[in-house]
């Protein structure tokens, strides 16, 4: 008995990624982040290999929540994940502009210390950074502070 096909294979595939660089180009950043909602739904939905893979972090980060929230943090997290690619692309293209803050510091450490160390309050948008401020040739580190659990003894 042939195997079904398997939905986590399809995704990354060109005409996909062809599609998303379309919405980029055509409607924008805001538009192309809209539509990995919909994208993301459907593989929340639809692939069960996908929400086994994301169980485990969902169970540890949300202990509490029943079936639906754990569906709903599911498709967040992959949308999440789906957007830190597009924003990155959108870096890419010079449709998405980082923010650089006292930025000379940056440079000054680079030079003198040859360091880098990079802070900002989320944790999402580090691959964009990465693009950001050309240090794609370096070895990166990811410092992070885990989830504190908030009212559990």
């Amino acid at each position: 008995m042939p195997e079904a096909k398997n939905l986590s294979a399809t995704r990354g595939s060109s005409p996909g990624i062809l599609f998303f660089i379309g919405m980029l180009k055509l409607f924008g950043i805001n538009h192309a982040c809209g539509m990995v909602w919909m994208v993301s739904f459907f593989y929340a939905a639809f692939d069960a290999r996908a929400r086994r893979s994301a169980m485990p972090y969902i169970r540890h980060r949300f202990p509490d929540a029943g079936f639906f929230r754990r569906f709903f943090h599911v498709w967040a997290l992959f949308t999440s994940q789906g957007q830190a690619i597009v924003e990155q692309y959108a870096m890419h293209l010079g449709k998405l502009r980082l923010e650089r803050v006292n930025f000379e510091l940056y440079r000054k450490a680079e030079t003198d210390y040859r360091a880098h160390m990079v802070a900002f309050s989320h944790f999402g948008p580090w691959q964009a950074m990465l693009s950001g401020v050309d240090v794609s040739w370096k070895p990166v580190n990811i410092m992070m502070k885990p989830d504190l659990k908030i009212g559990r003894a």
